[in-house]
């Protein structure tokens, strides 16, 4: 019988940290894995051929009659269309069965408007998912860290790859928040920025063009030496980056980094008074998400800023984290 759905099927709970890189995925009260938030799309028909890990590696290589799509941009949803076949197709991934009576749990950003959150919660019950939860990605965060427990309040900074957010919550509800986001990312003040001004950098010194992954790498502190492209000779070349050249790269991001906290901190305190601030003072600012892990942003910021830092271990696991601490309590 069409819309029947049988109750002796067991439920499935879906949790999921949507992110503009990576998303992260545990179903069943169990951190399952993580996926490039990317698909493969067929320009002719619209079918999707791969997501995550298989699309990701065709970034560079699909052909003309295949789009790479990614499900966030400027920290928006690209596309809901997207975002249905997405989620569909992850479902599908484990089963032909996982796709009965399953529910979700998902982050958004802060800069999520109503029609965006009610456009997430459309396209998940379109991709059969019987119930729908959108948890605030800072909040996630916070109860990830096991950060916003007692009654004081507490202040959160989340850099992720294509958007930063800043916020306070007291008493686990988020009292006030900002986000960060930019069309280029060289303005913005995330993970990509960072990597996009280094590129600009060894551009601008060098005449040298280097790949996105190899920039990852070395704000990462992975490597320092490097193979960059010279276009007007046709061939690579090794190049060495200093020390100097990342911070030359991180300066601008952490400036606006700074701002943001700034900015967010001074309307707790309107709202909750100068106490708020000192309290947030006393135990310093959560610092998550996957641009926490650029080794010395915590130190670069704490100049800025005058402020303590916390960082959690894996960072970028924090929010997805904290989905299945809340899950448990509920």
């Amino acid at each position: 019988m069409p819309g029947y759905i049988r109750r002796d099927f067991p439920l499935n709970r879906y949790l999921i940290d949507f992110g503009a890189s990576r998303t992260r995925i545990a179903t069943n009260g169990k951190f399952e894995r993580t996926v490039p938030s990317v698909l493969l799309v067929s320009s002719q028909d619209g079918r999707i051929l791969a997501f995550g890990e298989e699309a990701e590696s065709a970034l560079e290589r699909a052909p003309d009659n295949i789009r790479v799509c990614r499900l966030m941009e400027q920290g928006r949803v690209a596309d809901p269309d997207l975002t249905v076949a997405f989620l569909g197709a992850l479902v599908r991934s484990r089963g032909p069965l996982s796709i009965v009576r399953s529910d979700l749990t998902v982050t958004v950003p802060a800069q999520f408007a109503d029609y965006e959150r009610e456009a997430l919660s459309n396209a998940a019950r379109e991709a059969r998912f019987s119930k729908v939860r959108l948890v605030e990605e800072i909040v996630a965060h916070a109860a990830g860290a096991d950060w916003a427990s007692d009654s004081e309040p507490a202040a959160v900074l989340v850099v992720g790859a294509a958007y930063a957010q800043a916020g306070v919550l007291k008493g686990g509800e988020l009292v006030c928040s900002r986000s960060l986001h930019a069309r280029n990312p060289i303005d913005g003040a995330a993970g990509d920025a960072f990597t996009a001004n280094l590129r600009r950098h060894v551009r601008e010194t060098f005449g040298l063009h280097v790949g996105r992954d190899q920039a990852e790498r070395v704000l990462l502190g992975s490597v320092r030496t490097i193979r960059a492209f010279d276009e007007s000779k046709g061939r690579a070349e090794e190049i060495a980056l200093t020390a100097d050249a990342v911070n030359a790269a991180m300066r601008d991001p952490v400036n606006r980094l700074s701002r943001l906290l700034s900015e967010t901190l001074d309307e707790a305190r309107a709202a909750l008074g100068e106490q708020a601030r000192a309290a947030i003072s006393r135990r310093g600012v959560l610092l998550t998400g996957g641009g926490a892990r650029l080794p010395g942003l915590e130190e670069a910021l704490r100049e800025c800023t005058a402020e303590g830092f916390v960082r959690p271990e894996n960072p970028d696991e924090t929010a997805i984290r904290g989905l299945l601490k809340m899950e448990a309590r509920a």
